[in-house]
């Protein structure tokens, strides 16, 4: 469906605080400035490494909020003691939207089914741009959960 991710950079965002005190780590994966492209079911370009990229609105102290807000650990995932990152890959479209959201990896399916309820939730990010135009992209998100120590 896609050509390749290569991520040059790697920013993480340390979620300080969690309702039921669990702790969780978001890392945003942001791709290289090159070109590359895939199409969708729709046969409309889905750029993989557009010039400017999709951004949540508030940037990445504003998608750590959100995902605070929203977020919860799930009680199977808790009481079987899983923890482990989540990797989600969905499209940005012209919109905003976030659509069609993947799990790539996952240590439980409750965690992959919490991380996808959380992502249909989000509102619109700032859509990436390349060569001026407002673009559909492909962003990645690797979503932590960790269980509370003790």
């Amino acid at each position: 469906m896609f050509q390749s991710f290569n991520f040059d950079q790697l920013e993480e965002v340390f979620l300080k605080s969690f309702h039921m005190k669990y702790m969780l780590t978001l890392v945003l994966a942001f791709g290289s400035t090159s070109f590359s492209l895939a199409q969708d079911k729709d046969e409309e370009m889905v750029y993989l490494q557009p010039e400017k990229h999709a951004e949540f609105k508030g940037g990445p102290a504003g998608w750590t909020k959100f995902l605070s807000s929203k977020l919860r650990y799930p009680s199977l995932a808790t009481k079987m003691g899983v923890e482990g990152p989540v990797f989600v890959s969905f499209i940005i479209n012209k919109k905003g939207k976030v659509i069609d959201p993947v799990v790539i990896r996952s240590p439980h399916e409750s965690l992959s089914k919490e991380a996808v309820r959380v992502l249909k939730l989000s509102p619109k990010w700032k859509p990436a741009k390349h060569e001026g135009k407002i673009v559909k992209s492909r962003v990645q998100v690797q979503i932590q959960f960790k269980l509370p120590k003790g």
